[in-house]
């Protein structure tokens, strides 16, 4: 970016439920963050009905950029993010989750490069686990590590598979593309909405290793079978909206990832048979439940930095 660029515009989202413990950490990473290209205009904190002291902690940062949305009635994440949108005038949106660690204060800076090209309409960051702590943690992670490996296996990493909502940034004029529906279940998980709606918007998605964030994986079992559940039940909401599409994207290079799984399994041998095991029934819930999905899941608790 020349000097005699305009910055652009930005504005942060962070949809919280009962985060007063850490909110304040992820808010003062976020105002830290070193703006050259961009200017931060504004950081959106909406609490889907908080019954902590988030509302209280996030605005006790006395910085005016802070703006708190204190939503009484829980909507869940996807209402949280089209509630933020109409609020937010920035040329770019930063979606963040509010479970997770910044240590990298170029990250946002990082994050905005693409959108030098007109036709990129989404750009996802790299959440990585942290150290785990638990057998079911640490099986997760081996499970993380082997999709790694197909991730990065397709098109230099941007496809389906790295786009997590932990850490996207959208354009306006993508953002001004979406149709969101009316009943916000059909979102299903939102960063997979976003992908095929930016695909089928024609828009490019991008995806930037290098911009790092961290987070905690489930850590027991019950958190494990509902947090994979949720993201199984995707496909089959998905389908309606975006059709093949959805198969197209969803595919994963067979070798691969048969590579993948069999060098995490030689690692991990008992937690990656316990994260199969529990994958299979996370499946068979996901078949049997996706029709009754609600917006507001349960709240996977463990994984709270």
């Amino acid at each position: 970016m020349t000097a005699q660029t305009k910055p652009l515009t930005l504005s942060v989202g962070i949809p919280a439920y009962n985060s007063g413990s850490y909110i304040a950490e992820l808010l003062k990473a976020v105002l830290a963050q070193k703006e050259v290209g961009y200017v931060l205009k504004e950081v959106i904190v909406y609490c889907d009905a908080c019954s902590d002291n988030t509302v209280q902690t996030a605005r006790s940062l006395k910085d005016p950029r802070v703006n708190v949305i204190d939503n009484r009635v829980r909507g869940g994440m996807a209402r949280g993010l089209v509630e933020m949108l109409h609020h937010s005038k920035s040329e770019l949106f930063v979606l963040l989750n509010d479970d997770i660690k910044i240590s990298d204060h170029s990250l946002l800076q990082k994050v905005i490069k693409p959108f030098q090209n007109k036709k990129v309409g989404l750009v996802s960051g790299n959440p990585q686990p942290t150290h785990p702590q638990t057998l079911i943690e640490a099986a997760g992670v081996s499970t993380f590590r082997a999709y790694e490996r197909v991730r990065y296996s397709i098109d230099e990493g941007n496809n389906k598979w790295s786009c997590d909502g932990k850490f996207l940034v959208f354009s306006r004029d993508f953002i001004q593309s979406i149709h969101f529906p009316n009943d916000y279940k059909e979102m299903a998980n939102v960063d997979a909405f976003l992908f095929f709606s930016c695909v089928q918007n024609h828009f490019l998605y991008k995806h930037v290793r290098s911009a790092q964030v961290y987070f905690h994986f489930p850590r027991t079992v019950k958190d494990y079978v509902n947090w994979n559940s949720r993201n199984n039940s995707d496909i089959f909401i998905l389908r309606k909206k975006f059709g093949t599409l959805v198969d197209k994207h969803f595919r994963k290079p067979s070798l691969v990832y048969l590579k993948a799984i069999i060098i995490e399994t030689l690692k991990n041998p008992s937690g990656c048979i316990i994260i199969f095991l529990l994958g299979v029934y996370s499946h068979y819930k996901a078949l049997t439940t996706h029709t009754s999905n609600s917006p507001t899941w349960d709240v996977i608790s463990s994984t709270k930095l």
